[in-house]
């Protein structure tokens, strides 16, 4: 575990008191005394949200329901902007939708595309297209790595911190002020971030717009896009929807169900905030499946699958036996194997775990756990937020409920039984690796790169990372495939199969496909270090076509390569009658090796060219430039044809046989040893 750096945190706390003072300070004015003040129009609870790529974003904002003919937004350059004026002529307008909010309210919604990477905007609303509130301002993020903040339940009240709250004595308990420290804390230590991500409850009562006040007070919630989650405290109410413009959401029986992009990771939001029994479960589950399948239908080629949503389904907490959370669980799991999603970011129960990697309803025992990262896991990694304001806290769940039943195991785990158990429950569920409860509120920061995420969850009142968790990918080892274009009949075509990106490779299994009519097996070599053990093993598929099966093995301890290493040789004898073209293909290889602690492990491999069509043709003479068969005047007639061509010229694939001396060009001297060569 590590800290941020902080030379005095005595002083650091005075800092924080004062910041949040003139916070809250600034926020009531803002509220109470800057709209007579500021010109034009006054924007309320302004929200980025972030659009279908990481190049988009979204907007929402309310005002009152007045003069609301026209959603506009008008974005441009900062760098664009003289004197702080707002380049007009410089920008773009787009124009979205309007609609009745709360009472006395419109809710205003539109979307920029196409924006650059790494750029700082500055943009402004309307509500007429007429007159424009001030000037926000954002920056995109770039292309390749990026990092992003995951906090849970805010759940805005107007009231205090939970009782156990620990918080320094000098500064007020309120959640809105908690939730203030909180978004400073973030944008203080973390001002890079590319977007805040959400797992629910962003407020504790579904209508009330004071809370949702409280929520966008924080200055910087006007330049970090947010993608929030439905939880159960925003329930059904219209309020959450008036408030927030999310991309590419998808019909179902619960709205906030939807997807977006990030570089290489796509993210999925599903609404579990409703209380399913077992008999309406599907309903929801099918609206899910669908997010999932349209999201990952139209993004197949990224790196990371994240799922947000709130009633986390690997808590240690009270939720962790609430009827609709065991109803959501496996139905939950099942989805998450389906599409191979590497993360679960969930909340509801305002304490911090992270789970094992689980898959098929257990845990993935093939997983070294000791250390604080892990490379090519299988299963899903379930992360529980605890709250960002301090708004309350569950402890671990000690009772064993009565229904379904549960038992304690010998690891001191428990699991559900088919006999009825009743006392105190010791040690955690067997699903969580990690399950901390500090009563302070917290937040997560999260590295994503092309191999690796990285999560660091902190504590607010020291800044503390008290829990760092890297998974890593490995890119797969590459298998490649090659060998001749072209022989003469008789002749044997050689073919090699090579590997690169491999570390302590020691064993291979190959299988492939020959063309019987046209080739007879000759010699089959490992390379490199590589042996062939105990021959191929062939089996007819029919129609002539065979398979053979070769087991490589490097007794060396194994071997490493970056760049392509040839580990195996094929070369086949043509048979002395047959013309055209046969197929080698390369269906599977199977590497495995050792790990950095030497334990035999699979090596994930990808074939990149596993076809080799080879051409098998008659004997021509370099001086049959017209391919009949016999070296004669003609030959002679169509070097004339290309005289003069040289290599680069565009005819030059043609006109290259006629190059009979492969100088590259074709010239009198070509034309002299065709004639030598006639056979008159």
């Amino acid at each position: 575990m590590g800290k941020l750096k902080m030379t005095n945190y005595a002083n650091y706390k005075k800092f924080v008191s004062i910041a949040l003072t003139l916070c809250i300070v600034f926020s009531i004015l803002s509220v109470n005394m800057v709209v007579a003040a500021e010109p034009g129009f006054v924007a309320e609870t302004i929200t980025l949200q972030p659009g279908s790529t990481a190049r988009d974003i979204n907007f929402n904002w309310y005002s009152d329901q007045t003069d609301n003919a026209a959603s506009t937004v008008q974005i441009a350059k900062k760098v664009d902007m003289i004197n702080g004026n707002f380049p007009e002529d410089k920008a773009i307008t787009v124009y979205g939708t309007v609609g009745d909010a709360s009472a006395g309210k419109s809710y205003h919604k539109a979307g920029v595309t196409g924006l650059e990477p790494n750029t700082q905007y500055v943009h402004r609303v309307s509500n007429d297209a007429t007159t424009y509130s001030k000037i926000y301002t954002f920056k995109t993020g770039g292309t390749d790595d990026f990092q992003f903040i995951a906090v849970g339940d805010p759940q805005l009240t107007t009231g205090n911190q939970d009782s156990d709250s620990i918080h320094s004595a000098d500064r007020t308990t309120t959640t809105r002020a908690g939730w203030a420290n909180t978004l400073d804390l973030i944008s203080q230590y973390f001002p890079d971030v590319s977007f805040m991500a959400g797992t629910g409850d962003q407020i504790d009562t579904s209508n009330s717009e004071i809370q949702y006040t409280y929520y966008f007070e924080p200055n910087c919630l006007s330049s970090l896009p947010v993608a929030p989650v439905v939880g159960n405290h925003e329930g059904t109410a219209g309020n959450f929807g008036w408030h927030f413009n999310v991309p590419n959401e998808t019909p179902g029986s619960a709205f906030g169900n939807y997807w977006y992009t990030y570089n290489n990771a796509l993210f999925v939001v599903l609404n579990t905030s409703p209380s399913p029994s077992a008999s309406t479960i599907n309903n929801y589950i099918s609206a899910f499946d669908a997010t999932l399948k349209a999201a990952t239908e139209a993004n197949p080629d990224v790196s990371w699958i994240f799922v947000q949503h709130h009633k986390s389904t690997a808590s240690p907490a009270s939720h962790q036996t609430d009827s609709d959370v065991l109803v959501w669980t496996p139905e939950i799991e099942a989805l998450m194997d389906k599409y191979n999603v590497d993360f679960v970011l969930a909340g509801h129960d305002h304490i911090y775990s992270r789970s094992w990697f689980i898959q098929d309803h257990a845990k993935v025992e093939d997983v070294d756990y000791s250390a604080n990262s892990v490379t090519n896991p299988q299963g899903t990694l379930y992360i529980t937020m605890s709250t960002g304001s301090g708004l309350k806290y569950y402890d671990f769940r000690t009772s064993a409920p009565a229904s379904p039943a549960w038992v304690t195991s010998i690891e001191g785990l428990y699991y559900e039984a088919a006999t009825p158990f009743s006392g105190t429950l010791t040690g955690k569920p067997w699903y969580t690796n990690i399950g901390i409860q500090y009563k302070v509120p917290q937040f997560t920061v999260i590295d994503v790169t092309a191999n690796s995420v990285t999560f660091n969850t902190y504590r607010t009142d020291t800044m503390e990372s008290f829990d760092t968790y890297t998974v890593i990918k490995s890119a797969p080892a590459v298998v490649t495939l090659s060998g001749v274009a072209d022989i003469v009949v008789g002749n044997d075509a050689d073919y090699i199969v090579s590997v690169s990106g491999v570390d302590k490779l020691a064993t291979v299994t190959l299988k492939f496909e020959v063309d019987g009519a046209y080739f007879n097996g000759k010699s089959f070599t490992g390379l490199n270090g590589f042996e062939v053990l105990g021959g191929v093993e062939w089996t007819s598929l029919g129609n002539d076509v065979w398979m053979g099966r070769v087991v490589l093995v490097n007794l060396n301890g194994g071997i490493s390569s970056t760049g392509a290493l040839d580990i195996f040789e094929m070369v086949f004898a043509s048979n002395s009658n047959l013309l055209g073209t046969a197929e080698i293909r390369l269906v599977d290889a199977v590497l495995s090796g050792y790990d950095n602690a030497d334990k035999a492990v699979y090596i994930d491999s990808l074939i990149v060219n596993n076809l080799v069509q080879t051409t098998i043709g008659q004997y021509f003479s370099v001086y049959d430039v017209n391919r009949d068969g016999v070296v004669d005047q003609l030959d002679l007639t169509v070097a004339q044809m290309f005289f003069m061509a040289k290599e680069g010229d565009a005819n030059w694939a043609t006109a290259k046989r006629a190059d009979v001396n492969g100088d590259g060009r074709i010239d009198i001297e070509d034309s002299i040893l065709i004639l030598k060569n006639i056979v008159w």
